[in-house]
């Protein structure tokens, strides 16, 4: 029989090396030969049994080998296990006689395991629970006894991530790292409070929930430091068996020596330690295990500062990620000094030399976030000088010209009094520019009074057009002018009244280069706008010209590393979208994605537009895959950092939905549309271009469904909402008619399809341009319906003129070039050329096959055409297989009675009859 010790010693090594990677775990192995070969077989043993059982709580179990659940404790009904210790099992339940619908945890102790111990130690846990309330420890909320005799506890549902996967997942910077841990050991001070010390603190008994609240969880093993507390039979020390986390414990556990509220201080610090540097203290990795748990002493063991950590190459096994805002330098120059001191302080291997309480460690922490001295550190003039300079910055760095008392408060208090008169004349001059504005628009309103004037009551439309024309006025005050002109500039550019914004713009810009004293960064936002105005314009490439220079000049004003400069990136990239330069256009967007996830975090509500932008640049040049992660992306980051309801969440359900729709995983985008539809009505009336854009989507879906009159009718209602508009990109009545045009074409009304599609070519023309992608998009969607209506030599002249467009925007590689291709052969067929046509047909297929964003109905149109062209020569043994693929090309997407599925299960029974 293995003694009790030496038994002991194999579990805690068992434990800590079934958590490792293979290569790490036989390193390990490998130091136990020799004196301790018969404890590495013993070791060897476990570890390959453990294999063979598998990983329960990881990869759930077939409910047809799954154990039967226990007999639930009444009121509680037992759902499913969703975790396993030593001696229990904790499962998912929720009240039975539905007094009220409530989530809980119960624990409950397994079937012969209830020895004296684990059962003193499991009624330990229940109380201890009972005796503390705190909102970042979980809640105990009933405890018994179930049917069959086992000993159970009802604790709150937690839904939450380890706190290290938590940081890693939600991208948590240094700053808010910190608050986070400041939180968790409110509740472990409160535990101590309570006489309880955790013994057990470790990421994963530190659930973090989707709004950040930590919670203390699994006391399994604490101790009571008050007798009254504990259960009448709980044997206050237990000798040999101490059940620990070696990576986190103490060393007074490890070695069986008194505990105290300092141990879990010690594990504090091993926990901040990880959040911090992103992996443990080199003494605490699995090349020391060995040591650790022979009870050497460990005095003599200083863990290597946070700073230098983060600076060391990553060949351990890697723990969760360093903080994302910084780079490893720039975090190493974060985390030196104040941090370092109160982490290595945790960290003492003697209690009496950490922090007398988890108190005072989280007043130090709470000191260092305000720039104050932390206690850790040794006081001294020089560091109480230096916490000083780094709140007062502007106060000192005035202060610090001189080493002479005197001469420094001079020199300071004629800086102050110089400031002070700057800033008494530039509010002076703000105060009058404001009166002058503010005296203008009172002029303004004056005149279209109707009671003064005369006329009827004017709209807020043209009291903002007699406030432009009344700009000349203000002819001897520039600055009024020039404000007021920008201004209006950005009230215009919202209506998209462009031409008078674009004009104002440049008035603007031209007032503001004439003044000798003008702020150049007021020069960079009035370029940018101007830029935007020429854009949505059409106006391409002067709107490039134009942001190129206000990108010079904001590199010169910003820097080349600022969100401003970044903008201009993102404003630049929105034109090359729309002149279908998208490789350009992605690199910006990715480079500015970079930017901004150093400088605000990755999960910052501004990193979501550009997610947003980037998805509507895939979805623009086919790549519908990518768009859909990118929607999503932006999704997620404005749900959490705006709310579910909020506006540009409801963009990005609406965009997620279309990449959705692309892909023709229609069943899915429904929800988002739905979602969608709802939060925008709570926020823009049923006109607004937003609200008939989801309506739209759903018409588009219902129609690819094969609900083509219901589409239909949903097309016609919004053409009758959407008022009349001259033609332009944005046009919605343009994207209706488009969409429109497809449900003609679906019910054989070829004339109509054709003449919308002709109408919406001739705008794409005028507006856009004869080489526009919208325009080459257009004239392919022309050659469609010709192709429909049996028009081959048209059909042939238009679609080989599609394809030079889309091969000129495309490359000839591209992907969105096989439908098209399969079309050209088909009217090659019909024409009688067939040494044109097969060719044809089969690159088709070779660039289908290679698309990762392939259309199940394109994909089928590509392989019938050619099957049913080798159908009409009779090659039937060729044509039957192709047929059958276009047919199982739909399965994914289509039911079994759509008109796509009815028609390829025709053609395919046709070829099999003749055959």
């Amino acid at each position: 029989m293995i003694p009790a010790e030496q038994w002991q010693k194999i579990q805690q090594l068992f434990d800590e090396l079934v958590e490792l990677p293979p290569p790490a775990r036989r390193l390990e192995l490998e130091r136990l030969d020799g004196s301790d070969a018969p404890l590495r077989a013993e070791l060897e043993a476990l570890l390959a049994a453990n294999e063979l059982a598998g990983d329960y709580l990881e990869t759930p179990p077939n409910v047809a080998s799954e154990a039967p659940l226990p007999s639930s404790p009444e009121p509680y009904r037992l759902l499913r296990r969703i975790g396993r210790g030593g001696s229990s099992t904790v499962y998912l339940a929720d009240r039975a006689d539905d007094t009220y619908r409530k989530r809980v945890a119960i624990k409950i102790l397994e079937p012969g395991r209830a020895d004296s111990d684990l059962l003193r130690r499991f009624r330990n846990e229940r109380q201890i629970l009972a005796s503390l309330t705190h909102p970042y420890i979980a809640e105990l909320y009933d405890g018994g006894s179930t049917p069959d005799g086992l000993p159970y506890f009802v604790m709150e549902y937690i839904e939450g991530l380890p706190v290290d996967a938590y940081c890693v997942q939600y991208g948590l910077g240094v700053t808010d790292r910190l608050r986070l841990f400041g939180r968790i050991c409110e509740a472990v001070q409160h535990a101590h409070q309570s006489l309880v010390i955790h013994r057990d603190i470790k990421p994963s008994n530190i659930l973090v929930t989707e709004d950040g609240t930590p919670k203390l969880l699994d006391f399994g093993i604490a101790k009571l430091l008050n007798p009254e507390l504990a259960a009448p039979d709980l044997t206050p020390t237990v000798t040999w068996q101490r059940p620990l986390t070696p990576h986190y414990a103490s060393p007074e556990q490890i070695q069986g020596q008194l505990i105290t509220t300092r141990s879990d201080v010690y594990s504090l610090g091993v926990l901040l330690y990880l959040l911090l540097a992103g992996r443990l203290p080199e003494h605490r990795r699995h090349g020391e295990l060995e040591r650790v748990l022979t009870r050497e002493t460990l005095t003599r063991e200083t863990p290597r500062p946070p700073s230098l950590e983060v600076l060391q190459p990553a060949s351990d096994p890697p723990g969760p990620s360093c903080p994302l805002e910084l780079r490893p330098a720039a975090l190493s120059r974060r985390l030196a000094g104040d941090l370092d001191t109160i982490v290595l302080k945790t960290l003492r291997k003697e209690p009496g030399r950490r922090y007398g309480s988890v108190e005072e460690l989280g007043a130090d922490l709470r000191r260092h976030r305000e720039g104050r001295p932390v206690l850790a550190r040794r006081d001294s003039l020089t560091y109480r000088a230096a916490k000083f300079v780094r709140r007062n910055r502007l106060v000192v760095a005035v202060a610090s010209l001189s080493l002479a008392a005197l001469i420094t408060l001079s020199v300071f208090l004629a800086l102050q009094s110089e400031r002070w008169r700057r800033e008494r004349d530039q509010a002076r001059a703000e105060r009058d520019k404001s009166s002058q504005m503010l005296q203008f628009m009172q002029g303004v309103f004056s005149q279209a009074d109707p009671f003064t004037s005369g006329d009827a009551e004017p709209t807020a439309l043209e009291i903002l057009d007699r406030s432009v024309e009344a700009l000349e006025t203000l002819e001897e005050q520039p600055q009024v002018r020039l404000h007021l002109a920008l201004t209006f500039a950005q009230i215009f550019l919202e209506q998209g009244r462009l031409q008078r914004a674009e004009t104002l713009l440049r008035e603007a810009h031209s007032l503001h280069r004439d003044q000798p004293d003008a702020e150049p960064a007021l020069a960079t936002e009035i370029l940018g706008l101007l830029g935007i105005a020429l854009r949505k314009q059409g106006k391409f490439e002067a709107a490039e010209a134009t942001q190129q220079q206000a990108l010079a000049l904001r590199r010169e004003v910003f820097g080349e590393d600022s969100l401003e400069v970044g903008w201009t990136w993102n404003d630049l990239a929105v034109i090359y979208r729309h002149q279908g330069r998208y490789a350009e256009a992605e690199a910006l967007y990715l480079k500015f994605l970079e930017l901004q996830q150093r400088r605000l975090g990755a999960r910052d509500e501004a990193v979501g537009t550009t997610y947003n932008n980037l998805g509507t640049l895939y979805l623009s040049s086919f790549r519908y895959r990518e768009a859909e992660e990118a929607y999503r992306q932006a999704l997620d980051i404005r749900r959490r950092a705006l709310g579910a309801d909020h506006l540009y969440a409801a963009f990005s359900r609406a965009n997620l939905a279309l990449a959705l729709i692309q892909r023709r995983r229609l069943t899915r985008a429904a929800p988002h549309l739905e979602q969608s539809r709802e939060a925008l009505q709570n926020i823009f009336r049923a006109e607004h271009p937003e609200v008939l854009r989801v309506d739209l989507l759903e018409a588009q879906r219902l129609r690819l469904l094969g609900n083509a009159a219901e589409a239909e009718a949903r097309l016609r209602t919004l053409l009758d909402r959407v008022p009349a508009s001259p033609a332009s990109r944005n046009d919605p009545r343009s994207r209706i008619r488009w969409e429109l045009a497809f449900v003609h074409q679906q019910q054989g009304e070829l004339e109509a399809a054709e003449a919308l599609v002709r109408s919406i070519l001739d705008d794409r023309r005028r507006t856009l341009g004869e080489q526009h992608p919208q325009t080459v998009l257009a004239l392919d969607r022309l050659a469609e319906v010709k192709l429909h209506q049996r028009d081959w030599q048209q059909a042939l002249s238009l679609q080989q003129a599609a394809l030079e467009g889309l091969e000129r925007r495309f490359g000839a590689s591209h992907p969105r070039l096989a439908v098209s291709l399969s079309r050209l052969a088909t009217a090659h067929f019909e024409l009688g050329t067939w040494d044109q046509a097969e060719p044809l047909f089969r690159r088709a297929q070779q660039l289908a096959a290679g698309n990762p964003d392939r259309q199940p109905d394109a994909d089928s149109e590509i392989l019938a055409r050619h099957g049913e062209a080798l159908l009409s020569q009779q090659r039937f043994s060729e044509a039957e297989p192709l047929l059958q693929q276009s047919l199982e090309a739909l399965a994914p997407a289509f039911a079994g009675d759509h008109p796509l599925i009815q028609s390829r299960r025709a053609a395919l029974e046709r070829c099999r009859r003749s055959s």
